[in-house]
């Protein structure tokens, strides 16, 4: 399942992490943390499994958090 750019920073949110800190578990740096949250660039397929297992939760859960999300700010 593909993550959005908001998948990953409202999970990421959720969890209290900075991108720094999300960086810092998958390996990469936070400016590329940024760059995919922001959809300045896009998060490669191997980098989505690396993702979901720092952050322990799959992807659907991901997706559920930014609707529950959405329907907040509504």
């Amino acid at each position: 399942m593909k993550l959005t750019p908001e998948d990953v920073r409202i999970a990421r949110q959720f969890l209290g992490l900075t991108q720094h800190e999300l960086a810092q578990r998958i390996g990469v740096t936070d400016t590329l943390i940024c760059h995919w949250e922001r959809g300045s660039k896009k998060i490669p397929k191997d980098m989505e499994t690396k993702i979901t297992s720092a952050l322990g939760m799959s992807a659907e859960i991901m997706k559920e958090l930014t609707k529950l999300r959405h329907e907040m700010a509504l």
